[in-house]
């Protein structure tokens, strides 16, 4: 039987995909709202585009903030006609507005589609719709116009759900073009477990390295069998991205000020949130290096057993006072990211980057 875009609506995968997609966009919109494009930071403006699109991340990094600052202005807030505000704004950007796209569609999900390459394929194929000698802007003109009243738009009303549903229903074709077979299914579990056997305090650089180098050698319809896996087995996402992520970042942890931070004692086990929340942060923060006050040992009276075990006698930990300095240190000379909620104003800072984490609010960021 012909399988259709809606077989697809209460797949798993349809869901995850569509709860990313629109996190990311309420991201965006929050972090370019008209009251925060003017006091938003660099490295804070380039993170949005990044959780965008790598490729459009990249295509803008060569402009200055205040171009930046003043085109989105333009393109996202004026009241000039849209299609004149796209053309004017990718002018100065000196961008198609293809490479825009996915910045529009965050930005608008209710009005863009995302031209990913399956999604084009399969606008292509059912709509008759070719992206050859046309902008985005007019593309995305003729999809709406097909899209609205067709089959697809009974089962997902709004693009962004069409983008998800898609992106799904090309995942499954992939499964059933190529199926894993009994050894790739052997390889994938061994693979899992050897993961699953991985104290996240006390990684192994060689073996991550053995396994990102495994997972890279693999198929697409592979990978996505060993992500499925490592899903149901219920490994950590920081653990699992070690593999599966291609772009990472180093970074220092202050771990004294992150432990007690807005508490009367110590908590260790707070490291164990941090973690949580590394597993979700782009680009993967890894390696990592935790550095203590000297005196930090002596201040954890309580799970004894988890600290001694997780961070004494541990390469991956220094203990050293003062830390502040040996923290800015390393993070200048390793071109790391600093993980801490103290802003370090006695120290010179400027060329590091300050990761604030909120483990009420499960992220961390820059400062």
């Amino acid at each position: 039987m012909r399988r259709v875009l809606a077989d697809v609506l209460y797949h798993p995968e349809y869901l995850n995909y569509l709860k990313e997609l629109r996190l990311t966009s309420s991201f965006v919109c929050g972090e370019l709202s008209q009251s925060n494009i003017r006091k938003i930071s660099a490295e804070g403006l380039f993170y949005v585009f990044n959780r965008c699109d790598q490729k459009m991340a990249k295509r803008l990094a060569s402009q200055e903030l205040l171009v930046l600052k003043f085109g989105l202005e333009e393109l996202l807030f004026t009241k000039e006609p849209f299609e004149k505000r796209l053309r004017e704004v990718s002018e100065l950007f000196g961008l198609t507005d293809w490479d825009l796209a996915p910045l529009l569609f965050y930005t608008a999900p209710s009005f863009f589609f995302l031209p990913r390459e399956e999604v084009r394929a399969y606008v292509e194929n059912r709509f008759r719709i070719s992206t050859k000698d046309s902008t985005f802007y007019h593309y995305n003109q003729q999809l709406k116009k097909a899209f609205e009243g067709s089959e697809e738009q009974k089962s997902f009303r709004k693009p962004m759900e069409f983008v998800a549903a898609v992106m799904t229903f090309f995942r499954e074709e992939e499964r059933r073009l190529e199926l894993v077979d009994k050894e790739d299914s052997r390889i994938l579990e061994e693979m899992a477990d050897s993961l699953l056997t991985i104290d996240p305090f006390r990684i192994d650089p060689k073996l991550v390295s053995w396994l990102k180098d495994l997972y890279d050698s693999f198929t697409e319809t592979q990978k996505g069998a060993f992500r499925e896996l490592a899903t149901r087995k219920r490994l950590h996402p920081y653990i699992r991205r070690l593999v599966t992520d291609d772009e990472r970042k180093g970074a220092i942890i202050d771990g004294s000020n992150l432990m007690m931070a807005g508490l009367y004692k110590p908590d260790p086990r707070r490291f164990l949130l941090l973690l949580n929340v590394m597993g979700v942060h782009k680009p993967l923060l890894f390696p990592f290096l935790i550095i203590f006050d000297a005196n930090a040992d002596h201040l954890v009276q309580t799970d004894r057993d988890f600290w001694e075990t997780r961070f004494l006698n541990n390469p991956s930990v220094i203990f050293h006072s003062p830390a502040d300095e040996w923290i800015l240190k390393f993070a200048q000379e390793k071109r790391c990211a600093v993980i801490s909620n103290d802003r370090f104003r006695d120290y010179e800072r400027s060329s590091v980057e300050i990761l604030r984490f909120a483990p009420e609010k499960g992220k961390l960021y820059l400062t």
